[in-house]
């Protein structure tokens, strides 16, 4: 480091969880930006490449300089040069309902507030919408197991006052599964006029759910709400279809449709 400046260091350190199947996504990215007390800032970026692994990838893995007062970069204890500054750390695709992990060691040499900002890439290089980002600000410690955590998708930055002592920093990026859209028709057939009730519960997704059904056949879900809804009065012998839309606590929807039969009267077998 150079003598008679302020440094900010990052240091990533990686904890990666082990794979099952890949998931869907093919790249990905996300931006770091740290800002120190006198305004110098530096970046890093962090996600998903073609071709990456979880280790050292020499055609995308590349070493940086600094900036002056502030320095932004991955260290890989395992990569070529053992405390080498990265750019960048790219990764191979996150399976489904698994986690991997990215470590931020940071040590500054002087008090003053930073200010760590991040911005997800646009259009190809957006992250899916069933990825959660999480941000753990440990504090004057350097592990990564716990923290004050920050949620990456309805936050875009976290500042802090340091005493020049080490702070630690790391980011969780789970994939989950998209909803699923089920339920069930009470009775069905149903004997003019054609009461129903209507039951969700076999719907799943990142938790919490929620229900909106189309109850009119307009394509809109604005006719109930819940997992469940009794006494729904169809009308007149036919054949109704009736849909559900499921929203996850990551905002992923998922919809399906079950058509609702309504007769003057039901033959004695079937009750039999």
């Amino acid at each position: 480091m150079k003598s008679g400046l302020t440094w900010l260091v990052i240091v990533l350190l990686i904890c990666a969880s082990a794979s099952v199947a890949l998931g869907s996504q093919k790249q990905w990215e996300c931006t770091f930006t740290l800002c120190g007390p006198s305004f110098w800032c530096d970046g890093a970026q962090f996600g998903v490449q073609p071709g990456a692994s979880d280790g050292y990838d020499p055609t995308l893995e590349r070493t940086k300089g600094c900036m002056p007062e502030v320095c932004l970069f991955w260290d890989r204890p395992d990569w070529p040069g053992g405390g080498t500054m990265y750019s960048a750390d790219w990764r191979a695709p996150i399976p489904q309902n698994t986690s991997k992990t990215w470590c931020q060691l940071i040590g500054n040499g002087s008090p003053g507030t930073f200010t760590l900002t991040w911005v997800f890439g646009t259009s190809d290089w957006l992250p899916p919408e069933n990825y959660r980002f999480t941000l753990y600000r440990v504090g004057n410690l350097t592990y990564c197991s716990r923290g004050i955590p920050f949620d990456m998708r309805t936050t875009s930055g976290v500042s802090w006052y340091s005493d020049g002592l080490a702070e630690c920093l790391y980011v969780v990026v789970t994939s989950f599964d998209p909803p699923t859209c089920s339920f069930t028709i009470t009775p069905n057939p149903a004997e003019c006029p054609g009461v129903v009730d209507l039951d969700a519960s076999d719907s799943s997704g990142t938790p919490p759910l929620s229900f909106a059904w189309d109850l009119d056949q307009d394509g809109l879900f604005d006719d109930a709400a819940g997992v469940t809804v009794t006494g729904v009065n169809l009308g007149p012998p036919g054949t109704y279809n009736l849909g559900l839309q499921v929203t996850d606590g990551l905002g992923q929807t998922a919809t399906c449709y079950l058509p609702a039969q309504v007769v003057d009267t039901l033959p004695p077998d079937w009750f039999s």
